[in-house]
């Protein structure tokens, strides 16, 4: 890609975000380490040692003092415009919102205060945290939940360095049974690819750096269905590796989040400080009665759900319903 676009030598220069950035220019300039008529691409780490944005105009400033033709790019910036563009703008790559109206906040094991969504942006702002589960009943929400956070996190992050691929495992069902060696992250994206015939596809290291680098957020809804069908030929262990490891290696900014019923689920993952485990709790009646009030706004239809969801509840070790 690169190759393409520029046809003349290039100077990469980079500033870590311990970089002292004058003292390493003038070094440059000095032992004249990169010759003017060169194209420069600085790259930088988006925050410096401290916490700060790291000020892109003011370096783009000292080389273009001396330098004719300077292009500067934060490390993530520089993979999505030059690297992955062209195969993050397809299809499969979440492109609308889900709009979820009715959304009711749930709570889950993690904390008697914060809600679910609150925990995975907590999660999400994280680093060298890459992998977020979020188990429970069929049925209890975990699908709409993550959903939900997407719109708001979409809503909050929509630029071009931001993509999301969410994979239904049921729509994938019949391709993994043709297919069935699944191994990591790279195997759903390339079955779902080949499902929609898409032409530019990442190859299985340009995908682990995107999402190494936080470019795209990758969930996979619904891992029960795959663990099911493929039973002990699906390594569980193997496949949590690979998202920690291959795919969380240089940036640690990894984000991947997995849907599973509770009990096709190994519980030892909750020990792992690099793994967030959510143990979605079902809704309380007063929380049914909110989620009903949203979806009907009739107080007839909300009162005969209450009353139908009441025969349906069930007991958790509280005895609440």
């Amino acid at each position: 890609t690169i190759r393409g676009e520029y046809a003349y030598t290039i100077d990469f220069i980079y500033f870590s975000k311990y970089t002292n950035q004058k003292k390493s220019f003038e070094f440059i300039i000095e032992h004249k380490l990169c010759i003017n008529k060169h194209k420069k691409i600085i790259l930088v780490d988006e925050k410096n040692k401290k916490g700060n944005i790291i000020d892109k105009t003011r370096i783009e400033k000292m080389f273009k003092s001396e330098c004719e033709d300077v292009e500067i790019y934060c490390i993530e910036e520089f993979s999505a415009i030059k690297l992955y563009n062209d195969l993050v703008n397809c299809e499969i790559f979440y492109k609308e919102k889900f709009n979820i109206t009715d959304f009711i906040q749930p709570l889950a094991n993690k904390s008697t205060e914060k809600t679910v969504d609150i925990l995975l942006y907590e999660w999400y702002s994280s680093i060298n945290v890459p992998l977020a589960i979020l188990q429970g009943i069929g049925g209890i929400g975990k699908t709409t939940v993550v959903k939900y956070f997407l719109d708001q996190l979409y809503s909050k992050k929509s630029n071009n360095n931001f993509h999301i691929l969410f994979i239904n495992s049921h729509d994938l069902i019949d391709d993994i049974m043709k297919n069935p060696k699944i191994e990591d992250l790279f195997d759903f994206y390339h079955l779902l690819a080949e499902k929609h015939s898409i032409e530019k596809k990442f190859d299985k290291k340009s995908l682990e750096l995107s999402i190494d680098d936080g470019n795209v957020v990758f969930i996979i809804d619904g891992l029960d269905e795959v663990i099911a069908k493929v039973g002990s030929s699906f390594n569980t262990n193997k496949f949590i590796d690979s998202i920690l490891n291959d795919y969380s290696d240089n940036m640690r900014k990894t984000k991947v989040i997995i849907t599973c019923r509770d009990y096709f689920w190994d519980t030892s993952a909750e020990n792992n400080d690099k793994i967030l485990s959510l143990d979605l709790k079902p809704f309380t009646k007063d929380m049914a009665k909110q989620y009903f009030t949203k979806h009907f706004n009739n107080d007839s239809k909300v009162q005969k759900a209450i009353n139908l969801a009441t025969k349906f509840s069930i007991n958790n070790d509280s005895q609440e319903k």
